[in-house]
């Protein structure tokens, strides 16, 4: 399901977006998303779009979402 959202993280302004998987707990995800401005990351995060792509792919609690940027 990732990869079938990947034209809309990139129209979406995401520049770079590793995944990682816990070792543990292999359902427990981790994904960074790069974007070129915080503005467009939070655009990203509030969107529709990937609320309803996490809701296709399972996404069966609300994510943690940080928006940082680099010290």
């Amino acid at each position: 399901m990732y990869d079938d959202f990947d034209a809309t993280r990139k129209r979406m302004g995401v520049t770079g977006d590793p995944v990682y998987r816990g070792v543990d707990f292999p359902n427990e995800v981790t994904i960074t998303s790069d974007f070129d401005t915080p503005e467009e990351a939070m655009a990203f995060s509030a969107s529709l779009e990937l609320r309803q792509a996490m809701g296709n792919a399972g996404v069966a609690s609300a994510p943690v979402i940080w928006i940082t940027s680099p010290a």
